[in-house]
């Protein structure tokens, strides 16, 4: 990310495959401001799951971390359901047309919330 001006990793967490298991990392701290969606880096915090899930859906247990992460951050910050987006679905907050799929079109952002 440093090629791209950024000072470091844009997020806060990731979720990728290490060796033979999937694996929650620490990027930036919850107290640094983010660089993973504009409009929304002072405010938020930036969760990246490796892969591409335009083509294929989430692996079980990458999926599982995922919803284990995202609970526990929404109850440590308080964060409402209403308020856990999809990078695409940001785009429409701001009233900006854009054509995104991130988090892809095999991760449906409004099953993932009834996850939670």
């Amino acid at each position: 990310m440093k090629t791209l001006g950024y000072k470091d990793i844009s997020y806060h967490y990731g979720i990728e495959l290490v060796n033979d298991q999937y694996e929650i990392l620490k990027g930036r701290m919850d107290d640094q401001e983010g660089a993973h969606c504009l409009g929304f880096n002072q405010d938020s915090l930036g969760i990246c799951v490796v892969g591409n899930f335009n083509v294929a859906p989430l692996a079980p247990a990458q999926l599982a971390l995922l919803v284990k992460l995202s609970r526990s951050l929404m109850n440590i910050y308080g964060i409402k359901l209403a308020n856990v987006l999809g990078h695409y679905e940001t785009y429409e907050r701001r009233g900006v047309w854009i054509e995104k799929t991130c988090p892809g079109k095999a991760f449906l952002m409004p099953d993932f919330r009834k996850m939670l």
